[in-house]
């Protein structure tokens, strides 16, 4: 994506993922986090969905959750993505 680049989100970067979102006329963004401290611990997992142009969102579901005790980024980024598959299924939205 041009200009995109690093984690660290700048004026073009978020311009550049809100005119992707509308190019693809995308009807539901999903955000999904899962972390841990010392990459081996206290676990958590988090999703926000929503609609609406990228710039002036609405929330439409969001859930976290306190993860296990010792555990890995990956498990828990995988619990983010699983529960928003969960919520989102349940309401009826098409996932592909």
């Amino acid at each position: 994506m041009p200009g995109a680049g690093g984690y660290h989100s700048d004026e073009n970067t978020e311009h550049c993922v809100c005119q992707i979102i509308r190019d693809y006329d995308i009807a539901v963004v999903v955000y999904t986090d899962g972390s841990v401290t010392d990459g081996i611990r206290n676990g958590g997992a988090a999703m926000v969905a929503t609609t609406g142009d990228p710039a002036y969102t609405v929330i439409i579901n969001s859930e976290e959750r306190r993860g296990a005790a010792f555990t890995s980024s990956f498990n828990e980024e995988k619990e983010a993505m699983s529960m928003a598959v969960s919520k989102l299924t349940g309401q009826g939205v098409h996932l592909f």
